[in-house]
C-alpha cells in the first residue's frame, strides 16, 4: 500500500531539505556564472522543493525524490536565465548600434 505524506511530514521534510536547497541554488547559480539570478534561482528551487514534497506518492526516499526534483528544476533555470541573459545583452547591443547610427 502506497501512503501519502501527511501535512507535517510534508513540513518537516520541507524544512530540512530547504537549507540543502538553497546551497545547492547558490552554489548552481555561481557555478554557472548567473549571480545576478541567485535571488531568482533559489526561488525556483524552493518552489521545486515544495512542489517534490507536496506530489511524492510515498514509494522510495521523500528525500532523494525531492533532491532529484530541486537538481532538474535548477538546470531548468540555469538554461532559461542564461537565453534571458543572452537576450538582454543582444537588445543592448542592438539599442547601442540604433543610437550609434542615429547619432552619426
Amino acid at each position: 500500500m502506497v501512503r501519502k505524506l501527511a501535512g507535517g511530514d510534508r513540513i518537516s521534510i520541507y524544512e530540512e531539505l530547504e537549507p540543502w536547497a538553497i546551497a545547492r541554488a547558490t552554489a548552481t547559480a555561481s557555478a554557472a556564472g548567473l549571480r545576478r539570478w541567485t535571488d531568482d534561482i533559489i526561488q525556483d528551487a524552493r518552489i521545486a522543493l515544495w512542489e517534490a514534497v507536496c506530489s511524492f506518492d510515498g514509494r522510495g526516499c521523500p528525500f532523494g525524490f525531492a533532491k532529484q526534483r530541486v537538481r532538474r528544476r535548477l538546470l531548468n533555470a540555469i538554461e532559461r536565465y542564461r537565453r534571458w541573459d543572452s537576450k538582454e545583452l543582444t537588445g543592448i547591443l542592438d539599442d547601442l548600434l540604433y543610437d550609434a547610427n542615429t547619432n552619426s
